[in-house]
């Protein structure tokens, strides 16, 4: 197994960001719902949902027909984001924090 694939790897699935047009990766609704602004709470829907990648893209989460798209202002910057973060320059969305990441940084 790779570096952070596994468990926090929700699926294969992928689609074009609606505001970058970078690939981002399928997450799960209810990993939207922790970290959206309570007030954009009823605006979450049971679907699936991106996450973009790209780090200078205003856009966090978006679904599959870019009707409903969660800016960086629509995140509630006090959640708990060790399950939902932006990868680093390296492109490793864990940081280098998982364990994978540590055996092959020594």
């Amino acid at each position: 197994m790779e570096c952070c694939s596994g468990k926090k790897n929700i699926g294969r699935s992928a689609e074009n960001c609606p505001l970058c047009n970078k690939l981002g990766n399928n997450i799960h609704y209810l990993a939207v719902e922790i970290v959206v602004k309570e007030e954009l709470l009823s605006e979450v829907t049971k679907e699936a949902y991106f996450v973009c990648n790209n780090r200078d893209c205003e856009a966090v989460f978006y679904n599959r027909i870019k009707d409903r798209i969660f800016l960086v202002q629509d995140i509630n910057l006090s959640a708990n984001f060790d399950e939902i973060i932006k990868p680093e320059a390296d492109g490793k969305s864990c940081a280098g924090k998982c364990g994978k990441c540590k055996e092959t940084q020594n």
